[in-house]
């Protein structure tokens, strides 16, 4: 994808929902891509290497149980400099044992 000067998140919402099947959760004026577990570093990485979101500023869990199933969604908090844009990433898993792929590749500070 060539590179916008006036890159907003709408356009990145877009070409996520297009490339990664990518649904969009919105809470508090935040966007975040819902994503599947095997779509997450893929994802990351267009997010790094095409859109210049160089930083991983959070990342973090929450259990929704009883109200939600998914109950388990992985949470992420991605930061343009360039361009001065947050976007969110969730990630839905089942299960008593969820797992996930590491994004250490991608963003060293996962590895937390």
């Amino acid at each position: 994808m060539s590179e916008s000067p006036n890159l907003d998140v709408l356009t990145i919402v877009q070409h996520f929902k297009d490339r990664f099947g990518a649904s969009v959760y919105e809470f508090r004026g935040e966007t975040s891509l819902i994503l599947q577990a095997d779509q997450i570093v893929p994802a990351c990485q267009a997010l790094r290497d095409e859109f210049n979101f160089e930083l991983l500023t959070e990342e973090t869990a929450v259990d929704y149980w009883p109200e939600l199933a998914p109950r388990f969604h992985v949470v992420y908090r991605l930061r343009s400099l360039k361009h001065n844009l947050i976007i969110g990433l969730r990630v839905p898993l089942d299960g008593n044992s969820p797992v996930m792929p590491t994004l250490t590749g991608v963003y060293a500070n996962a590895n937390w």
